[in-house]
């Protein structure tokens, strides 16, 4: 508890025995706290514009598949349908329409409702949709989703939501090792862009002069799950069903997030498909059991958010499990910064961060949402009040260089640049839900921090142009020390971006105009064109339009997707 908190109880207390009730009742409900008792602020513009116009009735199309396997004879279809806040409450007023405009007798069963404090709280977040149904053909059907008036044909009793899966044929993975749903269901990138998923997402090419990071995002994932040109050896293709490293940053969450923002029915499978494939690789000890060093539990592995992503597209409860398994290890890692202690990172912190929120969505668990309350003011303390010994005043999470295993540092302070997105992806999510008054100041310093520090102009050779880039590590008391060459960490470009339009969003809705972060944004647009697009003009030869390009290292794709999809939200908002 903070003094300010000791101070209010002590005054309370003080009321209380004056007997002065009424003053002591006003006090109390007026304060901006949510039900876990954080200070929230949900009058904030920044946290009011993340949150679309409520529609109460409205409709939205809906793309079915069967999967092979599931074909020529009756079976249990069942799909998960995300909301915005406020949209509908009672799940006897979602009803499905087929293409031929007739309502089919469905059950709704609710998987998620959004908390307080956000706006609409209590309405439905995510709704399982079942239905009897014949698929003689592959081939997709276009259905649409209503809400706002009770439907008029329901299925009596619902079923469980594996009931009628198939096993999973493609996506390179051994025969019977995942399964999936006999009818899938995708949306277009407008609705899922707008159901805050994953804060909010434009849908890709929204805007004509930003394509090359659609273009990478494309390109790239064709790279990730090998759909390459035959021109690619094997030896490069990425071995994910045995390898652990492509899993790093949540390989799964990425390709939701790629969904997110294009729509596109393969993506999603896929995404399935990995979601699927990670929790089976969850032993309940919560080891990620693709890591080559049987026993090891890494926090950098334990991810929640494709489990809930995938548990509100499917209802899968078996994702439940994993995601339980999973839990502990964000309690027992000392997220609690200790100057001259053991192995700390921006990553570790985020993911633990991560982790707690995302739990507390997907379960609705109170103490999950106590411990992420408990890690962001950890992180808060680092930013703005850390402990007597580690230099005041940077804004980024400070820390010894020997903590960060990295060479030639070990007695320096330093921050990674890069890694403080994966900080501000968790401060996002951990927003969204809680309101919390304090991480718009945290995300402005985060940005500050990237625009003073965290960014350097450099020219790899005189007849070449000049380009903004991140530094991978610097040291925030003297000379700045980048990992590697400079022009290596353009392949951070769109993680500090993210972060300067993030800052840049929560800076304008505060009455700040952040001039030094806008400028920075506009450098970095540029590196992030250049870092994609050359690559992404490449494609085979022989008329397949495959990629030519790979991915080195694999998990590349991670970081350069999963925490930078809402960069052009925050700049158009």
């Amino acid at each position: 508890m903070t003094d300010e908190s000791h101070y209010e109880m002590n005054y309370y207390a003080m009321l209380l025995r004056q007997g002065m009730w009424v003053l002591v009742f006003v006090l109390l409900t007026a304060l901006p706290v949510s039900a876990a008792g954080i200070p929230a602020d949900t009058q904030h513009p920044a946290y009011a514009a993340l949150f679309p116009p409520v529609e109460t009735a409205g409709e939205i199309p809906v793309t079915i598949s069967a999967s092979p396997g599931a074909l020529d004879g009756v079976i249990v279809a069942g799909f998960g349908v995300p909301f915005p806040p406020g949209y509908v409450s009672d799940p006897a007023n979602i009803a499905l329409v087929d293409n031929l405009g007739m309502e089919i007798p469905i059950h709704v069963k609710v998987l998620a409702r959004w908390p307080q404090p956000v706006p609409g709280a209590g309405s439905i977040r995510a709704a399982l949709v079942q239905f009897r149904t014949l698929m003689g053909t592959t081939t997709p059907r276009v259905y649409k989703i209503r809400w706002g008036a009770p439907r008029a044909q329901s299925e009596p009793r619902g079923w469980p939501a594996r009931t009628d899966w198939v096993a999973a044929s493609g996506g390179g993975y051994p025969a019977g090792a995942i399964q999936q749903p006999p009818v899938m269901a995708a949306f277009e990138a407008k609705w899922l862009g707008k159901c805050l998923l994953k804060g909010r997402i434009l849908p890709g090419f929204s805007n004509p002069m930003d394509e090359y990071y659609d273009r990478g995002m494309q390109y790239y994932f064709k790279v990730a799950i090998n759909d390459v040109s035959p021109k690619v050896p094997l030896k490069k293709h990425i071995d994910y069903v045995k390898g652990y490293e492509p899993w790093l940053y949540d390989r799964s969450m990425t390709f939701f997030v790629v969904y997110f923002r294009s729509g596109r029915f393969n993506v999603y499978r896929q995404a399935h498909w990995a979601a699927q494939y990670y929790a089976s690789k969850i032993s309940p000890q919560g080891q990620f059991l693709l890591l080559t060093n049987k026993g090891q539990i890494d926090i950098k592995y334990c991810y929640q958010e494709c489990l809930a992503m995938d548990y509100w597209f499917t209802g899968d409860d078996k994702l439940l499990r994993a995601a339980k398994y999973l839990y502990p290890i964000y309690t027992s890692w000392n997220y609690h910064y200790v100057p001259r202690g053991g192995h700390w990172t921006e990553r570790h912190f985020a993911f633990a961060l991560l982790g707690a929120v995302t739990h507390y969505e997907l379960t609705g668990d109170t103490k999950a949402l106590d411990l992420a309350q408990d890690i962001f003011e950890a992180g808060l303390d680092m930013q703005f009040n850390p402990a007597p010994e580690v230099p005041k005043g940077h804004g980024c999470l400070v820390h010894l260089g020997r903590q960060h295993g990295e060479r030639g540092v070990d007695d320096l302070w330093v921050c990674s640049p890069w890694m403080s997105a994966l900080y501000m992806d968790a401060l996002i999510r951990y927003y969204v839900v809680t309101a919390d008054s304090r991480v718009p100041n945290a995300i402005s310093a985060l940005g500050n921090f990237m625009a003073t520090k965290g960014v350097h102009n450099t020219q790899l050779s005189p007849d070449r142009p000049r380009y903004t880039v991140p530094y991978y590590l610097i040291n925030v008391q003297g000379p700045v020390r980048t990992e590697v060459e400079p022009w290596s960490d353009r392949q951070h470009a769109g993680e500090a971006l993210t972060v300067l339009t993030c800052a840049d969003y929560f800076n304008r809705k505060g009455g700040a105009q952040g001039g030094l972060v806008k400028e920075k944004i506009k450098e970095l647009k540029t590196t992030m064109d250049w870092l994609f697009k050359p690559t992404t003009e490449k494609s085979a030869k022989d008329g397949s339009n495959l990629p030519v390009g790979t991915l080195g290292p694999p998990r590349k794709f991670n970081w350069w997707f999963r925490t930078t999809a809402s960069w052009d939200w925050y700049l158009q908002n």
